[in-house]
């Protein structure tokens, strides 16, 4: 019981006093999820903010004698402009304690607590472990995947989800993924900031998995995944991989595929042990982080029973470009639950306002 509880046990050791809080304080302090993005609180809805970038010429030309004048100096500097629009989503839940027999049940029995009656108990407690570990899911489901014009792979436009029922799981607004995907579409000068993998459109998932550790056509001794390693170090635009940083994060597919290279070669300083038992691959000065929530999602929710949908996937970029924003600032906006004495069902409702925005267009590559 007591891996169960972890939950309740935050709560009391952050001082909370509220579920909203400790929802907020589970989801947003205590994941990792965190670690990887840069978390804005309290956004507005409409507010807009311009991020600066880097001058487009050089500083500092040579001045002609007798000119009274100094030369004007040349290009600008880079901004973009990003309006933040928090969306709402969340959902209620009713739990039945006739569900939970004979295990829940006889945990309320022991602590004395009203069988059907389970909120402000422990039991909930329990509960919103689970809804708190969901709400993780979550944030990684929409920041990545989301797309406005999700769809099922059946439907017309075609999308890549595997069922219609999860199209409200990532239709709330554009993700890093989808944001992504639009710029290097702009123009050919943004498409070099995109590296194709051949292997996401092969038809079969035994087809795909097997094309990372294929035999490079490039490079003797190596695989195709150690390909596109390579381009993205090397076939990109100077100035967007010198923005771009040398953190890389990659689909677990992709991560064990690279890794194959290294493997039993005596080459253990390449790995670097991150937080959360997490291991980094450093290859050609970039750190491969893999993400095994991606693949999670990619498998469960983006496939038609034959083959997924981008199952390689690389993002170079530095986390700070990378703005994951809440209207909420130390609870969520909405968490209540109550009892339904008609029907003898404890509810809860949630609800989030979240938005997903890249700050710079030019400090990214996608591989996929």
């Amino acid at each position: 019981m007591s891996a169960i509880i972890d939950f309740f046990e935050n709560k009391q050791k952050l001082q909370v006093q509220s579920l909203a809080e400790a929802l907020y304080l589970e989801t947003y302090s205590v994941s990792n999820f965190k670690d990887y993005h840069t978390l804005l609180t309290g956004v507005k809805q409409k507010q807009q903010v311009i991020y600066l970038g880097e001058l487009s010429e050089p500083v500092g030309q040579t001045r002609v004698s007798g000119a009274c004048a100094m030369p004007t100096g040349l290009g600008t500097i880079s901004n973009s402009e990003k309006i933040w629009t928090p969306i709402q989503w969340g959902e209620k839940r009713g739990f039945c304690a006739d569900e939970w027999e004979p295990y829940i049940s006889q945990y309320a029995l022991k602590l004395g607590i009203d069988k059907f009656d389970m909120q402000d108990t422990e039991i909930m407690d329990v509960i919103l472990d689970r809804i708190a570990k969901g709400l993780e899911t979550a944030h990684w489901m929409k920041a990545w995947f989301g797309d406005l014009l999700a769809n099922v792979y059946s439907g017309s436009p075609a999308g890549e989800l595997v069922n219609v029922k999860y199209v409200p799981y990532f239709n709330s607004f554009d993700g890093f993924f989808k944001q992504m995907e639009d710029y290097v579409g702009v123009s050919a000068e943004t498409a070099k900031q995109k590296v194709t993998i051949d292997g996401n459109a092969l038809g079969t998932f035994a087809l795909q998995k097997a094309w990372g550790i294929a035999d490079s056509t490039v490079w003797s001794g190596f695989n195709k995944a150690y390909d596109i390693a390579v381009a993205l170090d090397i076939d990109t635009p100077t100035h967007v991989r010198q923005g771009s940083g040398n953190t890389a994060y990659c689909t677990r597919l992709f991560f064990n595929a690279l890794k194959m290279n290294f493997v039993g070669k005596g080459l253990e300083s390449m790995f670097t042990n991150l937080q959360n038992g997490v291991t980094a691959l450093t290859v050609l000065g970039i750190n491969f982080v893999p993400i095994d929530i991606w693949d999670t999602i990619i498998q469960t929710y983006l496939q038609n029973g034959t083959k997924y949908y981008d199952p390689y996937r690389v993002v170079l970029s530095p986390k700070d470009n990378l703005q994951y924003g809440t209207a909420d600032d130390g609870a969520l906006s909405d968490v209540r639950t109550w009892f339904n004495n008609d029907e003898n069902k404890t509810y809860m409702s949630l609800l989030e306002r979240t938005d997903a925005k890249i700050s710079m267009d030019n400090k990214f590559i996608l591989a996929i």
